[in-house]
């Protein structure tokens, strides 16, 4: 695949969204566009275009037909409350993939659960780092040498984060710019826990789920 800037991307996007009929308070757009950041129609835009809009938009990136069926996948998941129990289930099988990659997070301490009544979503994460943090070295090695693919996946991370205002879906959608055969679904397990209304860090107690589930709006 020919590398094309990402500009270009982001113009081929808006393009492909113009293919939707117009809805209301689409904003018009032209040449030259804003920077990506501030480009809200770039950002918002894969929530309201059909799903073969969509498969245009991807097609143009690398690994752009499996991120495309992964992000259908993501968007009609339906979302689930899990129990504790199948939360720390889920965040032991999330530290043994990372494991088999290599990615090493010290866990000696056991996992605790927490929720609202004990701290705000705030408080319990504003000295924890999320499970993505200790995997940002692994995301660099597979980029490095790669600047198709690293252009592509910096291209999506803000798109995909607005459509949940997270980074676990954009983490697994992405991945297939950065496996190599026959790995595991490295960040399957963290989106899981997400979808089922918990959120994992680690501090200095330890790793602890963030029970949220009443948050999202699902039955415990």
């Amino acid at each position: 695949m020919t590398r094309l800037p990402p500009e270009r991307w982001q113009q081929h996007w808006h393009e492909m969204f113009d293919l939707d009929p117009p809805r209301e308070n689409d904003a018009a757009w032209s040449l030259p566009l804003p920077a990506m950041s501030e480009d809200f129609r770039l950002l918002t835009g894969l929530a309201w275009t059909t799903p073969e809009v969509r498969q245009k938009c991807f097609a143009v990136l690398p690994k752009g037909q499996a991120m495309w069926e992964r992000f259908e996948a993501y968007l009609s998941e339906k979302r689930v409350a899990i129990g504790p129990e199948r939360a720390e289930n889920l965040f032991y099988e999330q530290l043994a993939l990372f494991a088999k990659l290599g990615v090493s997070i010290d866990t000696q301490k056991p996992l605790r659960f927490v929720g609202p009544s004990e701290h705000s979503v705030h408080d319990a994460f504003a000295r924890a780092d999320m499970l993505h943090y200790f995997c940002e070295d692994l995301v660099d090695d597979r980029l490095a040498g790669e600047p198709l693919a690293s252009d592509a996946y910096y291209f999506l991370r803000e798109p995909l984060y607005w459509q949940g205002n997270h980074y676990h879906g954009a983490d697994w959608i992405t991945w297939p710019l950065l496996e190599r055969p026959g790995e595991p679904d490295l960040f399957r397990p963290t989106l899981s826990l997400w979808n089922g209304g918990w959120s994992v860090g680690i501090n200095d107690d330890g790793p602890f789920c963030y029970d949220r589930r009443r948050e999202f709006g699902l039955k415990e």
